[in-house]
């Protein structure tokens, strides 16, 4: 394990000799400048190799002139050095450690052709094990995914039906609603800032928390406000609450898409929004009056009970 690390700088060099980069710029800075930054994701029982030994085979490269015929540091310069290491503990299975030579293990290809990358991604994210070991355990697959179904899908999938069904499928006028509308705008900042705070801490659970209180105050917002009551009585009154819903669904659309890719893009096609560029996640995007939003669909499908049963039992078979 001494000599382990040195592949990371290894295959970056590897790397930029087919594709015609300089691996230095990863690797090699001027003393007291930046550089790039370096982080270590790695599990618990490697701690040792990459906070203790890497870095103090590197800061040695720094202070020594590297052997002949190796391209290190030269003067004024030294090694980027780990700037975090976020290490997770250990994830297990059903309550054992994954054991492929006895069966106690998944297939990822199988699992990923059955449940779809999304519905993975975004149960391995809310089980991690960032602070204590946890398990993968297959109710608990279910009951997560089918958190994501009913607290992000359904209501972007249940206020854009509506408005395609009653309001000809485009972004109707606000009148008034001006408090509604500033409230809903706090929080998204404050849902914003919260996960962009965990993302940059790297504190991935907490994060993807931040994106589900976001669709929970929407879910909450449209109960509150009933639009399919408002229609009833004040069709002016219910273009305007559904106006202000719409503002969760760009910000949700942009937070969800480094966690669940595939439901971010569907939504933003729903809401005919062109792929989003990189930049500041705040002043959130919005969604004006009249304009014309897409087809929407199914985002995320609930697994039933009978298919998380027949996993248990061949598990235990």
């Amino acid at each position: 394990w001494f000599d382990a690390p040195i592949g990371y700088i290894s295959s970056t060099i590897e790397w930029c000799r087919e594709h015609g980069g300089d691996w230095r710029r990863f690797w090699i800075r001027k003393q007291g400048e930046e550089g790039s930054r370096l982080i270590h994701f790695i599990g618990k029982d490697n701690i040792s190799f990459h906070c203790i030994v890497f870095p103090a085979m590197l800061a040695w490269q720094t202070l020594d002139a590297p052997p002949a015929g190796l391209t290190g540091p030269g003067a004024g310069e030294e090694y980027v050095l780990p700037e975090n290491v976020p290490a997770n503990e250990f994830f297990n299975y059903e309550g054992r450690k994954f054991n492929k030579s006895e069966g106690w293990t998944i297939d990822v290809h199988e699992f990923l052709q059955k449940y779809g990358p999304d519905r993975t991604r975004f149960y391995l994210l809310s089980a991690m094990p960032e602070t204590a070991d946890s398990d993968f355990l297959w109710r608990e697959f279910k009951a997560r995914t089918d958190y994501l179904a009913n607290a992000f899908g359904n209501f972007a999938v249940r206020l854009l039906k509506f408005i395609d069904k009653h309001v000809l499928g485009q972004v109707p006028p606000r009148v008034g609603y001006d408090d509604e509308l500033r409230r809903v705008a706090e929080t998204v900042v404050e849902q914003t800032n919260l996960f962009i705070e965990n993302i940059e801490a790297f504190k991935f659970r907490r994060a993807l928390e931040a994106l589900m209180g976001l669709a929970e105050a929407g879910n909450l917002y449209l109960d509150d406000t009933a639009p399919w009551k408002l229609r009833k009585t004040d069709l002016e009154a219910c273009g305007s609450a559904l106006h202000v819903a719409l503002q969760f669904l760009p910000p949700l659309s942009v937070m969800a898409a480094p966690f669940i890719p595939g439901v971010a893009a569907r939504l933003r096609e729903m809401l005919n929004l062109p792929e989003r560029e990189p930049g500041p996640l705040l002043p959130a995007e919005t969604l004006r009056a009249g304009h014309k939003l897409g087809t929407p669909e199914v985002l995320c499908e609930k697994i039933e009970d009978e298919v998380i049963e027949a996993e248990l039992s061949a598990l235990k078979g």
